[in-house]
């Protein structure tokens, strides 16, 4: 895209290095229809209106400056303002009662909307240089809004068969890129912020009523990528601030459900997938560096995974299917720490626990049945705690303090218990 920037500015500046006036086309079929041009410099601007009562305002002042706006049907408002050399914006709209701004100043920023529809509202502001923006907007009572300072940014915002759905970027550094999709559904909502050089985020709904993400990312080379696929009323959260952390969510069909990735460092990555299941919640926090944090939901209604990791190289996993109100918690902080938990197959009201604080320490906690609980705590270095359990009721307890440490509890049957403690 930002070739096909810089080759229209090629050919804006071929076009108007040989003419030395501002050029001004209006071209009006229907009733009561409004246009008004002004243009300071060496501008150009072409306007065209088709149907009744529809207004466009354009005003340019600078050199190399070019407008289209086309509208069609009734009550389309569009109005372009560009300050600078070289911008480009294309406005069409084609339904009723559709609004469209652009506001673009600095060199060679590009910006392209494009509603079909009735009562749809975009807006487009772009200071600085070689910047790109995009909106496309199909239905009705659709709001998107884009905004980019610096240079080389690009983003591009599309909202095709739905209704009431709201979207925004806002971009503000070098080389940002951001892209929104939502295609089906009612009510939705995303927003992308970004702030620094060369961070990249995407967000794609297909579907579903009432679905919301967000994505926050202050840094360098930070990536963030959410999909939530059907479902309804499903929530997606990312934030990230440094350099080169990796963020990813998938929400597959489902209602209700929830994920909040936070991370502070470098190269620190996260992962939560949801699948099916009702108001089920994922919970992933990191900060420092290189941490990986993975959580897997597949089905089930009402249950939480929660990771918190600060330090190096740590690493939580924590996989649910079909719990039903089961809760699975990692803390981590320190250096190399492994901590997985795994509630598979089936479970009701499972609680599991893993928090470790030191250097190279691992804990595994597997749990299948109903209210079942183990909590596992290491502190020191080196340590090892392995909790199985399999039935109803059973309680399991493990904490280490110093180093080496080594216990393994299994539990089969119903109500039973364990403790181990280890200094």
């Amino acid at each position: 895209m930002k070739k096909f920037l810089l080759f229209c500015v090629a050919v804006v500046f071929t076009v108007f290095s040989v003419s030395a006036a501002n050029t001004s086309n209006v071209n009006q079929l229907g009733f009561f229809n409004s246009a008004g041009v002004l243009q300071v410099g060496t501008n150009w601007s072409n306007v065209y209106q088709f149907g009744f009562m529809n207004d466009a305002n354009v005003a340019q002042a600078g050199f190399g400056n070019v407008s289209f706006v086309s509208q069609f049907l009734a009550g389309n408002m569009a109005d372009v303002t560009q300050f600078g050399w070289f911008n480009a914006s294309a406005v069409s709209q084609a339904g009723v009662l559709n609004y469209a701004m652009v506001n673009q100043m600095g060199i060679a920023n590009l910006a392209l909307i494009l509603q079909v529809g009735v009562l749809n509202n975009a807006s487009i502001y772009q200071a600085g240089a070689l910047n790109f923006a995009s909106i496309v907007q199909y239905g009705f009572g659709q709001s998107a809004s884009l905004s980019q300072t610096g240079l080389l940014h690009s983003a591009s915002i599309l909202q095709f068969f739905t209704s009431g759905n709201s979207l925004s970027i806002s971009q503000a550094g070098i080389g940002n890129s951001a892209t929104i999709n939502q295609i089906f559904g009612v009510g939705n909502s995303a927003s992308i912020a970004q702030a620094g050089f060369f961070n990249s985020a995407t967000s794609t709904q297909v579907g579903g009523v009432g679905n919301m993400s967000s994505v926050s990312q202050l840094g360098v080379l930070n990536q963030a990528s959410t999909l939530q696929l059907g479902g309804a009323g499903n929530s997606a959260i990312v934030s990230q601030t440094g350099w080169l952390n990796n963020a990813a969510t998938f929400q597959l069909g489902g209602s209700g459900n929830m994920v909040d990735i936070n991370q502070v460092g470098v190269l620190n990555q996260a992962y939560a997938t949801q699948l099916g299941g009702v108001g089920n919640m994922a919970y992933i926090n990191q900060l420092g560096l290189l941490n990986w944090g993975i959580v897997a939901q597949a089905g089930g209604a009402g249950s939480t995974a929660s990771i918190t990791q600060a330090g190096a190289f740590n690493l939580g996993l924590i996989a649910q299917s079909g719990q039903f109100g089961s809760m699975a918690i990692i803390n981590q902080a320190g250096a190399a720490n492994l901590a997985v938990i795994n509630q598979p197959i089936f479970g009701i009201g499972n609680y599991a626990s893993i928090a470790q604080v030191g250097i190279g320490n691992y804990a595994l906690t597997t749990q299948l049945g109903i209210a079942n609980m183990a909590t596992t705590t290491q502190m020191g270095n080196y340590n090892s705690a392995v909790t199985t359990q399999v039935g109803w009721g059973n309680v399991a307890n493990t904490y280490q303090v110093n180093d080496g440490h080594s216990s393994v509890i299994t539990q089969v049957g119903i109500g039973n218990s364990a403790t181990v403690m280890q200094y």
